[in-house]
């Protein structure tokens, strides 16, 4: 449901945007804005079952969680990452944790989530960079991307390796 002003009101990545820009005041606080643990929970189809519990029983914005649960209702049934609505686990939709699907492509249709960061400012001659889908700091809350234990751990990943935990990295463009 879209308001007057032509915003998606129901849109959980759009509300967490709009209420914390207030607090943005520079770009490491932006990255912080970018990674923190509402922002890392969305798309993480890699998250099942127990690792998510504790971090919806410990999360302070019920509002957030509302705005998920309100958003899987209304996306097709084919939609990725649902959040269900006794607000404990994210799953997939038609992959269980130990089961390799026949038809991959249906299987990867389930894995989808913010995948990488990219923030860049006039002011930087540069831009900063965090590659991997999002993580919290406090590994209790949002652990890194394991590769061997997520939906699409079917899939090759030559030359990548098994936990995406990469650091925010700084890009300098150098003007010759």
């Amino acid at each position: 449901m879209s308001g007057a002003d032509g915003r998606d009101a129901d849109h959980p990545v759009a509300n967490i945007l709009r209420n914390g820009q207030r607090n943005v005041t520079d770009i490491g606080t932006l990255v912080e804005l970018m990674r923190g643990t509402e922002m890392s929970l969305i798309g993480r189809t890699d998250l099942l079952g127990v690792k998510t519990n504790a971090m919806f029983r410990r999360f302070a914005n019920q509002s957030f969680v509302e705005q998920l649960t309100a958003a899987n209702r209304l996306q097709s049934a084919d939609a990725t990452a649902p959040l269900k609505d006794d607000r404990t686990t994210i799953v997939t939709n038609r992959l269980p944790s130990s089961a390799v699907s026949d038809d991959k492509s249906d299987a990867d249709k389930c894995f989808t989530g913010t995948v990488d960061l990219k923030v860049t400012s006039a002011y930087t001659n540069g831009y900063f960079a965090a590659s991997g889908p999002p993580f919290t700091v406090d590994r209790a809350e949002v652990e890194p991307f394991r590769w061997s234990e997520s939906p699409i751990r079917h899939l090759p990943h030559y030359g990548h390796p098994d936990v995406w935990d990469y650091d925010v990295e700084g890009v300098g463009w150098v003007w010759i």
